[in-house]
């Protein structure tokens, strides 16, 4: 049987009624980090098969993966006939990286994705106000700065990280932890 699940919670509540013998997992959950979420699942089922589908090149995230359980991660450009090979390989208790991946491993330098701009204390001091649902006029009363500073400081914060919007910024800023 295959079921489909967008949240992690969702996939939870199903592994501790249903035996599931593989999950393919992706980072990006609407709930959970698919980093963090790894570790949960293996507590409820610890002899599933995790492995990794994702589009995100970035070489230090393979390793966490592997580390909070995950028996192979596998980037989504890859063919039927490699899955159907990773997923044999995976059933025989091997740990499996697509072919894209392999390369990843081999030569971090060209897929890593760009580093994220630096930003002060003073900035990460401010966006993790925002993050808490603090307003503009709380933030300034708080680090007693003017109003101007902090525009100043969220546009500037926006614009190193290409942020649409403060959500889409502390977003980003959570999923690599840095507030």
């Amino acid at each position: 049987m295959t079921a489909t699940f967008t949240k992690g919670s969702e996939l939870l509540k199903y592994i501790e009624t249903e035996t599931v013998e593989i999950i393919l997992l992706d980072i990006s959950l609407p709930d959970i980090n698919g980093i963090d979420f790894c570790l949960e699942i293996k507590p409820i089922e610890p002899k599933v098969i995790v492995l990794v589908m994702s589009n995100h090149t970035e070489r230090s995230v393979i390793p966490q993966f592997m580390q909070n359980g995950a028996t192979g991660y596998m980037h989504k450009n890859i063919d039927i006939v490699e899955l159907q090979e990773c997923l044999y390989r995976a059933v025989k208790n091997q740990m499996v990286f697509s072919s894209f991946v392999e390369q990843i491993i081999a030569n971090p330098i060209s897929y890593d994705l760009p580093l994220l701009p630096k930003h002060t204390k003073r900035e990460t001091e401010i966006l993790k106000l925002i993050a808490t649902s603090k307003t503009s006029v709380q933030i300034t009363e708080e680090l007693f700065l003017s109003p101007f500073t902090i525009e100043t400081h969220s546009e500037r914060m926006k614009s190193k990280f290409k942020g649409k919007n403060m959500m889409s910024l502390i977003k980003l800023t959570m999923e690599n932890k840095l507030i």
